[in-house]
């Protein structure tokens, strides 16, 4: 079990191993104990290293790419648990990805990785997944090959962790390992891409992802400001001072963001083209923080709840909407914020943007709707 992990929270990572497991072996039945174990290497650690070549990481892509013969059964993503996916290269979808697209999500799914300290806890865990599977004879090998592939590795601190011979010759396993919210993010990634090839000029481009608290917001912004060179703009930097949070204020849906200021600061700054500065508003002090200088850039990222308000006007090239189911919301949040504030949320902060998304039917009108669960 993980560091602060509950035994509900446990109990699930636990059953989609398992699942992850039962369907690898179902779509390679030739999968060695070697090959098993390198999956689950591949959720816990694979890509969590710096890369310190990215030329070289580039061309290798490009080779193995145009070495991979297209089959059209192999999925572009494939799942591999603990929030990591394979995309495949021998899969039709990837020709329309490009090299530097690809490194892109590669390289940023690599640092945040290697950021990440629970990694070893998840390997063992996942380990754990596979050895009970393996015991219940789910696995297309024995107890004992799976005893002595760990023994082998564990020698040599799984740091040579390949996939077995007859695998590769079954397979020709081609791929990179990334994070699962690429899955997500590629439809906004390719309508980004059109719209920086469209227009060639220096119009500022401007882009929402709004949507319900805990659905993954912010950690899609900061992917995306992980490949693009832009600025990424929080709307909990602009919530709404103690002393305007009257009645009337907080009973109109929208009316708990400080939009008045976020409009003049930050949209009217971006439109001008020139550097301009703001001030983050503190919920923990309940007070405006230093000024923060932002450079023009031609990208601009939205992100947060009320990013959508109609009040901006008809100012974004693409509107996001990002959700998850009450019961994945309320999971998050206790793990990031602790029980007593999920208390708060439930009570006070996500009806305010229930009223919100209904009353203005954000996902109605969004552009790219994005289901996190």
């Amino acid at each position: 079990m993980l560091k602060n992990q509950t035994s509900h929270e446990a109990a699930t990572a636990h059953i989609a191993m398992t699942r992850v497991l039962l369907s690898h072996a179902a779509r390679y039945p030739r999968m060695q104990a070697l090959d098993a174990v390198k999956l689950c290497y591949q959720a816990a650690f694979d890509g969590g290293h710096l890369i310190h070549d990215p030329d070289a990481a580039r061309a290798w892509i490009h080779r193995e790419r145009t070495q991979a013969e297209t089959d059209q059964n192999i999925p572009l993503f494939e799942e591999l648990g603990c929030g990591m996916v394979r995309l495949n290269f021998a899969a039709p979808e990837c020709a329309n990805l490009s090299d530097d697209l690809i490194f892109s999500m590669f390289d940023t799914s690599a640092k945040a990785v290697f950021a990440n300290k629970d990694n070893q806890n998840r390997f063992s865990c996942a380990l754990d997944t596979l050895h009970l599977c393996t015991e219940n004879a789910w696995m297309p090998f024995s107890l004992e090959a799976l005893e002595t592939a760990l023994s082998a590795l564990h020698d040599t601190g799984f740091q040579a962790v390949h996939h077995s011979e007859a695998y590769r010759e079954a397979y020709h396993p081609s791929y990179r390992v990334m994070e699962a919210h690429w899955i997500h993010l590629l439809p906004l990634i390719q309508k980004i891409d059109a719209l920086l090839s469209a227009h060639h000029n220096d119009t500022p481009i401007l882009i929402a992802i709004d949507g319900r608290a805990a659905s993954g917001k912010t950690t899609y912004a900061n992917r995306l400001a992980g490949i693009y060179d832009c600025n990424v703009f929080h709307m909990d930097d602009y919530f709404l001072p103690p002393k305007l949070r009257t009645d009337d204020r907080l009973s109109t849906p929208g009316g708990n963001v400080h939009y008045e200021r976020f409009k003049e600061e930050i949209l009217f700054g971006i439109q001008s083209k020139k550097p301009f500065s703001y001030r983050p508003f503190d919920c923990q002090t309940g007070c405006l923080q230093s000024p923060v200088t932002a450079a023009p850039k031609r990208l601009n990222i939205i992100e947060g709840a009320y990013a959508l308000h109609p009040y901006f006007g008809d100012c974004y090239s693409i509107r996001t909407a990002v959700t998850c189911s009450p019961l994945q919301q309320a999971e998050r949040i206790r793990t990031r914020n602790g029980e007593q504030m999920l208390g708060m949320f439930t009570g006070k902060w996500i009806p305010l943007e229930e009223q919100y998304l209904q009353a203005f039917q954000i996902f109605m009108h969004a552009d790219i709707t994005i289901l996190n669960d």
